[in-house]
């Protein structure tokens, strides 16, 4: 049977802009994507990178209890972990929420599916104006991973800030994919804000 791609939708319904940008230019090397993609973007998806490479998954579920407040309880607070705190806060920032329920307080449990254990790729961007359709492809990182970077936090710390560093430690793990998805970003008072929904592409 001859391949089709599906498109999915994920989360909140998109808009039908989306679907004109899904053939976007692709751009090889962080250098090239930095330079052109708006640097709100760019540094989103290092900051998440960074969240899911130095921190457990049940560490962010617990952080995630205090996303709305502007500090940790000392319980829960370590160099790492108030750094981890400190980007969890900047990436919720920079995501546009259509169900206000999402953002409440004690809504810890539906931040799972925002730190999932996988870190992102860019494979390809469009931006038009106020509007910018971002491809990433999303890749497992296993727990022996993880802790064998917290392990090292205090000797990577430093060049893990450095977002070539960063991906060049992620490149040296095994490529297990989960999926790709197409990510809708758009210009919110002078803000970039990437929607909470996005698409994701299966096929079959």
């Amino acid at each position: 049977m001859r391949s089709s791609t599906l498109y999915v939708f994920a989360g909140t319904f998109l808009v039908g802009f989306f679907l004109a940008a899904l053939g976007p230019v692709g751009f090889s090397g962080h250098e090239a994507l930095s330079s052109a993609l708006p640097a709100q973007i760019s540094e989103f998806y290092h900051d998440y990178n960074y969240i899911c490479t130095f921190s457990t998954q049940s560490e962010r579920k617990e952080l995630a209890k205090f996303l709305d407040r502007n500090y940790l309880p000392d319980e829960s607070k370590s160099e790492r972990l108030a750094e981890i705190f400190k980007l969890m806060k900047k990436v919720k920032q920079r995501i546009l929420f259509n169900d206000e329920y999402a953002t409440a307080p004690g809504k810890a449990s539906l931040w799972k599916n925002v730190f999932r254990p996988e870190y992102y790729r860019i494979r390809s961007f469009d931006v038009k104006g106020g509007r910018a359709a971002v491809g990433v492809s999303a890749y497992e990182i296993q727990p022996a991973d993880v802790l064998r970077f917290i392990s090292r936090y205090s000797d990577l710390k430093s060049q893990a800030t450095d977002a070539p560093a960063l991906d060049q430690m992620l490149s040296e793990l095994e490529k297990i994919i989960c999926r790709k998805e197409s990510h809708e970003w758009v210009l919110h008072a002078g803000q970039w804000k990437k929607r909470d929904g996005h698409l994701v592409y299966i096929k079959r």
